[in-house]
């Protein structure tokens, strides 16, 4: 997971004065809206990352669990403050697990390693009163040159992560990709309908990589799976993580769909960029567009 260094401020104005809500219309928008929260940065101090987002006024952290400053050892031994920091929010925390976890190596070494890190990370989940965890499919270029194959090792694992989640009383939400054997909705909808108790985390970043029609599509096929979403800006050929509104999103019809369903969850806020500015930006932009935008049927 690669995190930008802070943004030009040419390219959207950080001016928290300009073209944003009063504190008054604020308040009434959360009341509508679903949970807002974001995620830290793993090359950053954990307990900094969520000093920030509790100054920035998140109702809740996803903490991604992932080295070299996020792990569960580090997030261990500092478990007391880290409770406390945690009990600050307004609902328990998310977790997000590593991008890169090889849960569907066709090693089978590898692949039993990293399900048992899966394991720790929910383990680690129950401790801090988390309900979902959510993993990315497992499918670099080279796996996925044989996609049957990356598939039926990804349904597996799912399989095996979806009933480690049940044993832990957790929600486990498969993420939708920007590359490799998962960037169709009917290979998502391989893996969603073999494996029943699975739920989605839609990413808005990810599925506007396949523009306005696909974004429509996985509301449309999978919208009764959709338990969580992330939300980050990109131009539409790269997954760029910007901050909400720096990009081409469309984020009336994203957030219209969203409404079409009576989304009412969580919206992780995922833009990798280290000035923290741009979070509480990203915060307010994504309240002013969600009171503009009409229910959309996809």
């Amino acid at each position: 997971m690669v995190y930008l260094k802070p943004l030009s401020r040419s390219l959207i104005d950080v001016s928290l004065s300009h073209d944003l809500i009063n504190s008054r219309s604020s308040s009434m928008l959360l009341m509508k809206l679903p949970k807002l929260g974001c995620m830290n940065n793993p090359l950053n101090n954990v307990l900094d990352e969520i000093r920030e987002a509790l100054r920035t006024g998140f109702q809740y952290i996803e903490l991604t669990l992932e080295w070299p400053l996020s792990t569960v050892e580090i997030l261990e031994g500092a478990k007391a403050e880290l409770s406390d920091l945690l009990a600050s929010f307004e609902i328990p925390p998310l977790i997000h697990a590593p991008w890169y976890l090889e849960i569907a190596s066709p090693y089978e070494m590898v692949r039993r390693g990293a399900l048992k890190e899966a394991e720790k990370i929910m383990n680690f989940a129950r401790k801090i009163d988390a309900k979902i965890v959510t993993f990315h499919p497992f499918s670099p270029k080279w796996l996925s040159i044989l996609k049957e194959k990356a598939r039926e090792l990804n349904l597996h694992a799912f399989t095996e992560l979806t009933e480690l989640g049940e044993e832990h009383s957790l929600t486990i939400c498969l993420e939708n990709t920007d590359a490799g054997a998962f960037t169709s909705i009917s290979a998502m909808n391989f893996i969603f309908s073999n494996v029943p108790e699975l739920r989605l985390t839609l990413d808005l970043g990810h599925a506007w990589l396949g523009g306005a029609e696909k974004l429509k599509a996985y509301v449309r096929h999978l919208g009764y799976k959709i338990t969580h979403v992330h939300a980050h800006d990109n131009n539409g050929q790269q997954d760029m993580h910007l901050p909400i509104g720096a990009g081409k999103l469309d984020w009336s019809l994203a957030l219209g769909l969203l409404k079409f369903l009576d989304f009412d969850k969580t919206i992780t806020l995922e833009p990798h960029v280290e000035d923290p500015a741009y979070l509480s930006y990203s915060k307010e932009r994504i309240l002013e567009y969600w009171n503009k935008a009409k229910e959309l049927e996809p």
